[in-house]
C-alpha cells in the first residue's frame, strides 16, 4: 500500500518510519530542520526500551504527492486540520483519509472537504517526540483504533489494520469510532493541560492536587460525553492507568508550551466547554483549565 502521512511531527514521523517496514511511505510536511534532515539521511527511530534503528523514508513538501496514494494519514495538530485539508484537496480525488489526531471536530472538518465515504476516524495512544532534527523517540506504542464514522466498515479498513499491526501497532477496527474518540478526549483533556500548567511529567497526576484536578475534569467531561450520546465507563481508572504507564513522559501540550508553540486546548477542554454550553452542563473546571492554558500560551509568545 502507498500511504502519505501528512504531518511530519512526532506522531507522523513515528507512524511513517514504522509503516515503512512493509508499506511505501511518503511523509509530507512543511519546510523544517527535521524534514530537511530526513530528506538527506535515514530517520533515527529510538524505540521503547532504547533500541534504535534507521529508516529511509521518502519526504516532500509538495502536497501533490497525495494524488497517487492509496491512503492519507492525517497527523497534523488539530488546529492545522483545515489548512492541511485545503493544501491537499486539489490533488486528493477519492482517496480515503485516516485521522489519528487529538480532540473533537477533526472527522467533521474532513467530511466538510471530502465525501463521507472517504473519512476514517482514528485514535492512537502512542507517545512520541522529536528530540532533535532527524530523530523520533517513541515512548510507548499504545493502542490504535480505526473506524468509519459514516457508513459501514469495509475490507479496506482490515488492510489498514494489517499494515498497522505489521508495523507493531495493536489495532482495533471499531464499529463506533466516535465512542473511541470521546474516550481519548476525556483522558487527553485530563492529562495534557494539567501537566502543562504544572510543568510536571504525567506521573505527578497519580496523587495530590494534580490527581484531584484530573478527577474533576473527567467528572465534568463524562456528563458532556453522555449528553452527546457517548457514555464513558471507568474514565478515571483508565486515565490513572495511562499516567502510571507513562509516568516519566512529558505531555505534548507541555512540550508545546515550553517551545512557545500553539496548543490543542481548543479541540480538547475548549471543545468540552462549547458542548457543555450546548447541553446546559456547567463545566467550571474545564473552562478554567482552558483559560489558564490560553494565558500561559500568550505569556510565552509575548
Amino acid at each position: 500500500m502507498h500511504i502519505a502521512v501528512l504531518g511530519a511531527g512526532a506522531i507522523g514521523s513515528a507512524l511513517g518510519a514504522r509503516l515503512s517496514r512493509s508499506e511505501s511511505i511518503t511523509l509530507i510536511g512543511h519546510h523544517t530542520r527535521h524534514l530537511q534532515t530526513v530528506s538527506e539521511n535515514p530517520m533515527t527511530v529510538v524505540e521503547p526500551g532504547e533500541s534504535s534503528s534507521e529508516r529511509a523514508v521518502s519526504v516532500t513538501t509538495d502536497y501533490q504527492a497525495v494524488s497517487d496514494v492509496d491512503l492519507v494519514i492525517l497527523a497534523v495538530k488539530s488546529y492545522d486540520t483545515e489548512a492541511a485539508l485545503g493544501d491537499i484537496k486539489p490533488y486528493l480525488g477519492d482517496t480515503p483519509i485516516l485521522t489519528v489526531q487529538n480532540g473533537l471536530g477533526n472527522i467533521e472538518q474532513i467530511r466538510e472537504n471530502v465525501g463521507p465515504d472517504q473519512v476514517i476516524g482514528g485514535t492512537t495512544t502512542m507517545g512520541a517526540f522529536v528530540p532533535e532534527p532527524g530523530c523520533v523517540r517513541i515512548g510507548n506504542l499504545g493502542r490504535t483504533h480505526i473506524g468509519k464514522p459514516w457508513g459501514p466498515n469495509t475490507e479496506f479498513l482490515d488492510q489498514i489494520k494489517s499494515a498497522l499491526e505489521t508495523a507493531g501497532f495493536q489495532t482495533t477496527v471499531e464499529t463506533e469510532i466516535r465512542h473511541a474518540i470521546w474516550e481519548k478526549v476525556l483522558i487527553n483533556a485530563a492529562i495534557n493541560p494539567i501537566t502543562a500548567l504544572g510543568t510536571v511529567p504525567n506521573g505527578a497526576l497519580q496523587t495530590g492536587p494534580g490527581h484531584q484536578l484530573l478527577r474533576s475534569s473527567i467528572a465534568e467531561a463524562k456528563l458532556v460525553a453522555e449528553a452527546e450520546g457517548y457514555p464513558i465507563e471507568n474514565a478515571v481508572e483508565r486515565a490513572i492507568t495511562v499516567v502510571g504507564a507513562t509516568a516519566d513522559n512529558r505531555s505534548s501540550m507541555l512540550r508545546d508550551l515550553e517551545a512557545g508553540g500553539q496548543t490543542e486546548i481548543d479541540a480538547l477542554n475548549g471543545a468540552l466547554v462549547e458542548r457543555g454550553v450546548t447541553h446546559d452542563i456547567p463545566v467550571p473546571v474545564n473552562r478554567t483549565i482552558t483559560a489558564a492554558i490560553h494565558l500561559a500560551s500568550e505569556s510565552r509568545n509575548r
